[in-house]
């Protein structure tokens, strides 16, 4: 199921960073021209290989944390 901005794979969130990542999120998307919720995107994968947690679709925990935010998950790892 899309959500009201038709997103379908992916889950849009508000949070903040350190004013210095920030700042430097946007002058790397700036000097690549590449979206920075593709960083944001790397930065979450490799935090999950740091700590050898696998997002298993078939794992019950998943599925209750993907259905409480109205999150389909298929078989990929992203």
């Amino acid at each position: 199921m899309a959500n009201k901005r038709g997103l379908k794979n992916r889950y849009q969130l508000s949070n903040s960073l350190d004013n210095k990542l920030y700042v430097g999120l946007e002058l790397l998307h700036r000097k690549s021209r590449i979206d920075k919720s593709k960083y944001l995107d790397e930065a979450v994968e490799d935090l999950l290989k740091k700590y050898n947690l696998i997002v298993d679709p078939q794992d019950p925990e998943v599925q209750e944390i993907a259905m409480k935010f109205g999150i389909t998950l298929g078989n990929s790892t992203k």
